[in-house]
Order: structure tokens, then sequence, then C-alpha cells
């Protein structure tokens, strides 16, 4: 069995308000696949939570893949990282000793793997199998088809002024860009850039995207063959909690 060791970048388990220390409610643990465009947007989800409606008492944290093992992004590998961080698979050979577990409440927490179509490394058969075990350990999937760029392309107005094919194929239109995300370097202030995508630039606008992904396939597994994406359903129910 592959696996990835997993960290949680920051401090949690408890929140300050008003100068005391509250046990929140319920936390949303986010195993997240990219090395830093969705980690850097949930995290700026948790620091803006309060002004996207978020309760204080919700923690939101992103559990991402230790440094040596930025190259393995692949979701089983997550799956099988997170349910070893949750201590309900044995820890392979190879993991550090003081190697720290997370505090999960399965009966009040939530785990969502966040991750994209990837269409030229990840297939059907792979994607059912992760889907069968997400859910016999009640974990959710937060999926993008084609990829996390399109959840934030529909923070910007008339996305149906595109072609949803053109949108899914997702081609090549520069040396280093895919077309949604030149579409977001040519939109957005000073362009783009997915390893610092200024998470202010986005979060005005998360209720617009809410509302469009609407247009586009939500359910999961249904994503995974078709333009959609479930993000704007998890952040909806953060709000919601």
């Amino acid at each position: 069995m592959k696996s990835v060791s997993l960290r949680t970048p920051k401090t949690f388990g408890q929140r300050t308000n008003a100068d005391v220390e509250l046990e929140p409610n319920k936390k949303y643990f986010l195993v997240v696949e990219g090395s830093n465009t969705e980690r850097d947007y949930f995290n700026g989800v948790f620091n803006y939570r309060a002004d996207l409606g978020i309760d204080d008492l919700i923690d939101i944290v992103v559990v991402e893949r230790e440094d040596d093992n930025k190259t393995d992004s692949h979701p089983k590998h997550l799956l099988n990282g997170i349910l070893i961080k949750i201590g309900k698979i044995e820890m392979p050979e190879g993991y550090p000793d003081d190697y720290s577990l997370i505090e999960y409440d399965e009966e009040i927490d939530e785990i969502w793997l966040i991750f994209d179509r990837d269409p030229g490394n990840f297939y059907q058969k792979q994607f059912d199998e992760i889907y069968e075990k997400c859910n016999e350990h009640n974990f959710k999937i937060g999926l993008t088809n084609p990829n996390f760029e399109f959840w934030l392309l529909l923070h910007l107005p008339d996305i149906d002024m595109y072609e949803k094919e053109s949108l899914l194929q997702n081609k090549k239109v520069t040396k280093k860009r895919r077309f949604i995300e030149k579409e977001l370097s040519d939109r957005l202030e000073d362009g783009y850039n997915k390893n610092r995508i200024r998470f202010e630039r986005f979060k005005e606008q998360i209720n617009l995207a809410i509302e469009q992904e609407k247009s586009f396939e939500q359910r999961i597994p249904d994503i995974f063959g078709r333009l959609g994406s479930n993000i704007g359903i998890l952040i909806s129910k953060m709000k919601n909690d």
C-alpha cells in the first residue's frame, strides 16, 4: 500500500474569540493534493471565515503533503495518508516515531479529500475505488473537473460566455498555460499565479461562484466524467453549520 505522509501546517484545536479560548463545535479536515493553490485558497477561507458568514467555532484544517512528498499527489495515496493520520490503518515502515495524528471526532467532524479530475494519470477505476473507500469511512470528496482553476473561474462573472466543451477540454493555449488558467490571468487584475493566488481577490465573489457552480455538474461521482465542481457545496455547508 502506497501512501504519503501528511501534515497540518497551522495550529488547530481551539479558537480565540475576545481573548477567550473556545473549543470548536466542528472541524473540517481538508486533504489537499495541490502544492499551493488549494492550500492557499482554503487557508484564505479560514482566515476570512467571519467575512464569509462561517461561524468562528467552525475550524478549517488544511492537511497537506509533507515537503518530501510534494511530487506525489495521487488521490489514492492521499486517501491512504489520511487514514494513517487518523489512526485507521497501521503506520507503514519509514514513518518517523514522532509522526503526529490528528484529533478527529467521526461523529462530528468531516474529512474532505480535495482533488481534481487530472485526466493524464487518474482513471475511472481508480476513482471508483477511492469513492467506495470514502463512503466506507464516511469521508467526503471535493472534486473539480477539469481542475481547481475551474472553481476559481466561477468567481468571475458571466461564466456562461464560455463553451462548456472548451472549459472541459482545457487545452494548452500557450507554452505554459492551459485555457482556464490563461482566462484567469487575462481577466484578473495583475494576472494569475497558481503559486500565489491572493485569496483576497476571490473572497468577495464566493457567493457568485456558489451560484454559478449550479449551472454545472455538482454530484459525486458524476463530476468525474463531466464539467463541474462541488466546492461551492462544501463552502455552503460550512456557512450553514
